[in-house]
């Protein structure tokens, strides 16, 4: 092997360093082409940094082949060779500016039907929304490489980290990246085409998908973090990435430049009613911020979008926002009486037992006393307009039967008012209040005289009623109800019932009586809890 010697002991001999720079440069490229080695002598005196720094272009200028490989996993997402790519270009510092090609191996990408797990990590994307991550790199070409071409090969999978698919493979397992497309998308993005580069310190990440057709650049937020967090977790199984809020997607047509475009991948990106997102900050900081009372007019009332509106429409702020809007705020919950002084008090009911589970949330667990009675600050305005009624009121009043209010309230804590307003003309309504626990004991002693053991077997018995007018209870019927002035078959009216119940839906149209009123079955079971 020869030898060519950096500086020689006697000082009137030619010595590599007094060599034309021309000449040098030539025993560079034949040195790193060949085996021959440059003994460095007398390094104390620098000669040793001035030939490394002459030698940098020529041994950064070949091309340099990047494999991130993992020991268990694939790298669905492209989370390791993307961090991998940055960092090595950081490591190898001020000489990374001597780097022209940079090829980087997908192989370690891994093919779709691979369902292989690694450590769950902060991420930007999730293995379905198909994306590659290249920001950390693209950041670091914009920043220190411009003159940098960046290629993607594949050199094959691994097959061992291949988790079994569902249905066994026909042929070996293949990746789907299409390397070609990939670099020409890359190029492009990095000779700032679409021209992001100056607005890269406020990008948070760059997604590719495998295929090379489309792209997306996603901004940072200032909850980036939290972000991450809650897309390993909360949303891991959602169709909305929340990253996709605050982003920009493009194509690569096969043949043409990378371009802006809506996303046509069909990842659901969250539109509320088309409004700015600062426009929908402002309406539910004001929704949640009000301390005034909020009325449910269930004459009117079918399901929770009339109540609170965007928060229960739009699902993820369904998901943070509504349980907010209901335990901290007063509800007014009011009922107008018909003719017969009925309300419609199964559609009470219904909202009284509507389960705090299916209104907030998906996924969180409630006990089985975690209902809208219960948890919710409320009271009940029944409204009765005295000149509607037949036959007219009397001087105390409109009377109304209360075992199907009673019956509606069950879960509801007792502490909760009942107001009846009695409204005549032109005069002031005249009102009466009632709380559901006061309600219940006058029902009591009633429920003990009529209702026996025996009737929780017999479906047919009816319940009695209880009649309460301004000066409180006035009658007890004991032979059964009368609804719209007629009676009804308990077989037939327990069926209408129970199939209105079993929608589970507020406004679903049912008779105007509570879903447990008229059979005495289900006043004896009130009856021996309300004995407890």
């Amino acid at each position: 092997m020869n030898v060519l010697v950096s500086k020689a002991a006697d000082l009137n001999t030619p010595f590599f360093l007094n060599l034309p720079a021309e000449i040098r440069n030539c025993i560079y490229a034949i040195l790193f082409d060949r085996d021959d080695a440059l003994q460095l002598t007398h390094t104390d005196d620098g000669s040793f940094a001035l030939i490394h720094q002459e030698a940098a272009p020529i041994l950064y200028s070949n091309t340099f082949l990047l494999r991130a490989t993992r020991n268990d996993y694939h790298d669905h997402t492209g989370l390791h060779v993307n961090s991998v790519s940055a960092a090595w270009l950081r490591q190898i510092g001020q000489h990374s500016n001597f780097v022209q090609k940079l090829t980087i191996d997908l192989g370690n990408i891994g093919p779709s039907d691979c369902y292989c797990r690694g450590p769950e990590l902060p991420e930007t994307f999730r293995r379905s929304d198909s994306f590659i991550r290249c920001g950390a790199l693209m950041n670091a070409i914009w920043s220190s490489h411009p003159n940098m071409t960046v290629s993607f090969i594949d050199s094959g999978i691994i097959p061992r980290f291949c988790t079994p698919p569902l249905f066994p493979r026909s042929t070996s397992p293949v990746t789907s990246c299409n390397t070609e497309r990939l670099s020409h998308v890359l190029q492009q993005i990095a000779r700032d085409d679409l021209g992001m580069k100056k607005f890269r310190r406020a990008i948070g990440e760059i997604g590719i998908t495998p295929d090379g057709f489309n792209g997306v650049f996603v901004f940072r937020t200032t909850d980036w973090q939290t972000r991450q967090d809650d897309l390993s977790h909360r949303y891991k199984y959602s169709p909305f990435n929340p990253f996709f809020e605050n982003a920009r997607f493009f194509e690569a047509p096969k043949d043409g430049a990378i371009r802006f475009c809506v996303d046509k991948m069909g990842r659901k990106r969250r539109i509320v009613f088309g409004v700015p997102s600062k426009v929908v900050k402002v309406i539910v900081d004001y929704t949640l911020d009000s301390v005034t009372s909020y009325e449910i007019d269930l004459d009117s009332f079918t399901n929770f979008t009339d109540l609170c509106g965007i928060l229960y429409v739009d699902w993820e702020l369904h998901e943070k926002e509504l349980d907010k809007f209901f335990l901290n705020h007063t509800f007014n919950i009011s009922m107008t009486a018909d003719m017969n002084t009925n309300f419609d008090t199964s559609k009470l009911g219904r909202l009284i037992n509507a389960r705090i589970g299916d209104l907030f949330s998906f996924g969180r667990r409630y006990s089985a006393d975690d209902v809208f009675g219960r948890n919710v600050d409320f009271s009940i305005n029944l409204h009765i307009q005295s000149a509607m009624q037949t036959p007219p009121p009397s001087s105390n009043g409109a009377r109304i039967n209360v075992m199907p209010l009673i019956a509606a309230t069950l879960r509801a804590k007792g502490d909760r008012h009942i107001t009846i307003h009695t409204h005549s003309g032109n005069e002031e309504a005249r009102s009466n209040t009632i709380s559901v626990q006061k309600l219940r004991r006058l029902a009591l002693p009633v429920l003990q005289k009529y209702v026996l053991e025996y009737h929780a077997k017999d479906a047919g018995v009816l319940c009695p009623e209880l009649w309460m007018d301004n000066q409180g209870i006035v009658d007890v019927v004991s032979t059964g109800s009368v609804v719209l002035g007629r009676r009804k078959d308990p077989a037939e009216e327990y069926r209408a019932l129970w199939s209105a119940w079993k929608t589970g839906y507020v406004g679903a149209k049912a008779p105007p009586v509570a879903d447990i009123d008229g059979l005495a079955r289900s006043m004896y079971l009130y009856l021996k809890w309300i004995t407890l």
